[in-house]
């Protein structure tokens, strides 16, 4: 559900990624698989399984519960998936099949998975195709490290990021304040759902702000802007125009993660729809000192993983 880019240092890039495959394999061939590890979830899922229980045992907890995902069903659908679910609840075997957990021999519940797992599938260059910007003035998705135009990379990264401050602040006016969106993500626990802080950051008067300014452009000559400014995150605009140049200025240089002699070097942990957690907030520096470190005769491939 995600892509990013990672920079695979020397020969044989593909065989160095297979390590971090996924695993897209059958019960009977990923319990085989060398890279697959069971991790044992036996009491989180039984008390999961309580909880759903609970929830499914009547028609109105149920709605209740899901209000958020069912305030546009209609009453049929909304009992239909309260019986789709209740079946289920009917025993642990069903709630197992139904999430897709391994019951053991042994009783143990859990899933086989690769704990290393970064992609699905790969591309090189893929939707980054051209990433690297060579002395010669050419683009590619592989070259030698002597022959890439390092400081040519960090200008234009410079260039885009002014570039598209001044995008935000044409349709913004003033840049929103707002608490980042971090700030609700560290809340969220069994009694303060996701939904719960996605509609706190949302409902923020910069948040709010930010999303009337870009609804203002929609049927004018502007539209253009719009599409493409819906995209920018607004946490990332909380600072000054200088100060968001100085910290992007690498972003058309580094890499999302870098594979060096069989380590993984990465900004965070990816997870879907491109959201990253545990982001470093000197990635960049780490990127910069791995890459002073790579010899002028390596190479250097750029991958589109997907996740």
């Amino acid at each position: 559900m995600s892509h990013s880019t990672v920079l695979i240092v020397g020969k044989d890039p593909e065989k160095q990624l297979e390590p971090y495959w996924e695993l897209d394999l059958s019960y009977e061939e990923i319990k085989e698989d060398p890279r697959a590890v069971f991790e044992d979830e036996t009491e989180t899922v039984k008390k999961e399984f309580e909880k759903y229980k609970e929830i499914y045992s009547t028609l109105e907890k149920h709605n209740e519960y899901f209000a958020n995902y069912l305030k546009d069903k209609t009453e049929d659908e909304k009992v239909k998936e309260w019986e789709d679910g209740k079946k289920t609840t009917e025993s642990i075997e069903a709630h197992c099949e139904g999430d897709g957990y391994t019951i053991l021999e042994d009783g143990r519940i859990g899933s086989y998975s690769n704990p290393n797992a970064k992609w699905d599938w790969y591309q090189l260059g893929g939707r980054w195709s051209g990433y690297l910007m060579l002395k010669d003035g050419t683009r590619a998705d592989q070259a030698y490290k002597k022959d890439i135009d390092v400081d040519a990379m960090i200008k234009r990264g410079q260039d885009e990021a002014s570039n598209r401050y001044d995008k935000m602040v044409e349709v913004c006016g003033i840049i929103p304040i707002i608490s980042k969106w971090k700030t609700y993500y560290k809340k969220i626990s069994e009694t303060y759902t996701r939904d719960q802080a996605i509609d706190d950051y949302h409902n923020q008067a910069g948040s709010k702000h930010f999303h009337n300014s870009l609804k203002k452009l929609r049927d004018t000559d502007k539209e253009g802007l719009r599409k493409e400014v819906t995209w920018y995150e607004l946490d990332d605009y909380q600072c000054s125009k200088d100060e968001y140049i100085k910290r992007h200025k690498y972003q058309c240089f580094s890499t999302f993660a870098v594979l060096k002699d069989n380590k993984w070097y990465e900004k965070g942990e990816m997870g879907w729809f491109g959201i990253v957690s545990d982001e470093k907030d000197d990635w960049n520096k780490s990127f910069v000192k791995i890459f002073d470190s790579i010899d002028d005769d390596q190479l250097l491939s750029v991958y589109d993983l997907h996740i």
